[in-house]
């Protein structure tokens, strides 16, 4: 049995609070009870941002193809028991689309020459096979007012690059930030286009750091050595200029708490805090982005986070400054 959107949304999942929600919940699943049932589906939708880039002074001579998923491919995810009220929601989002559209305007910002496929194996003329998936995403939603609702999103991808015959040189899961969009009003249309502007941007945040990442790796840095053209060498090196990262922050400190509540009656659960809080802890410790040393770093979650052991990390800093 399923229960639709049209007669709740889900936003109210996550806007509502304690007695109210659960009240609310309770009432429509009663309601839709015996011809639908308490299952709600989102078709997100595909939405076309805009993904200009800004053109490189020097891109890198090499053929790449980008293996990408059939562009109807739909990706589902089921949201279980939403704050215990055994209601679940089901996203269905047309990432077959968005990975498409990030392909094919991202990577040729970075390669001379980008054909785009769905299937291995490439053309003969090929040198690199980049192929993307979507591992996993993540979709949260608040009030932020009376009328006013806040959506957001993040996505896992994974990224591959192999060579022509298929040997993987470089493997990478990314994590976007949390993209996040306002809108007014309780139309449906307004809230679906926000789930897929949100969707959209953190694939395309994901897919733009991948490229990046895959530059400053060493192994590719020695494929393309071993490519042996003095061409490519000459690229490489315009692109290390372009994404040369500052020195680790050696004065910089520390300390991430995430602390999920399981199995507690007096609070409520907290479904993404210690997920939230090791992304946290790797955002600050990447040398792109934070650049907090990992040794000067401390990661405290669930169990970890006791008074004794944030006292410890607190020391550890005190001690190390001086």
């Amino acid at each position: 049995m399923y229960f639709y959107q049209s007669s709740i949304r889900p936003l109210f999942l996550y806007s509502l609070n304690g007695d109210i929600m659960k009240k609310l919940l309770i009432l429509a699943c009663l309601i839709g009870m015996f011809s639908t049932g308490c299952t709600m589906h989102v078709n997100v939708p595909y939405v076309d941002i805009d993904l200009t880039q800004p053109e490189n002074p020097v891109k890198t001579p090499i053929r790449v193809t980008a293996i990408n998923p059939d562009e109807k491919y739909v990706m589902t995810k089921a949201d279980s028991d939403i704050n215990g009220t055994g209601v679940s929601i089901v996203y269905a989002v047309p990432f077959g689309k968005i990975i498409n559209k990030a392909s094919s305007e991202i990577l040729p910002t970075f390669f001379e020459k980008v054909e785009i496929g769905t299937v291995k194996p490439a053309p003969e003329s090929t040198d690199l096979l980049f192929i993307p998936k979507i591992n996993d995403f993540d979709i949260r939603s608040d009030s932020v007012g009376f009328s006013d609702f806040n959506v957001e999103a993040r996505v896992f991808l994974d990224v591959i690059i192999a060579d022509s015959k298929g040997a993987q040189i470089w493997k990478k899961t990314v994590v976007s930030p949390w993209k996040s969009k306002t809108y007014n009003g309780f139309s449906q249309k307004k809230y679906e286009t926000a789930y897929g502007t949100v969707l959209a941007d953190a694939t395309n945040s994901a897919f733009k750091d991948a490229v990046r990442g895959m530059f400053m790796s060493e192994v590719f840095k020695s494929y393309l050595a071993g490519k042996g053209g003095q061409q490519i060498i000459t690229a490489k090196k315009s692109q290390d200029k372009a994404f040369k990262l500052p020195p680790l922050r050696s004065d910089t400190f520390a300390i991430v708490i995430g602390i999920d509540y399981q199995n507690r009656n007096d609070i409520p659960h907290l479904q993404y805090s210690s997920k939230d809080a090791r992304r946290v802890y790797e955002v600050l410790t990447d040398p792109r982005y934070g650049g907090v040393p990992k040794e000067n770093a401390t990661l405290l979650l669930n169990e970890r986070a006791t008074r004794n052991e944030m006292m410890v990390a607190l020391r550890k800093i005190r001690d190390r400054n001086g």
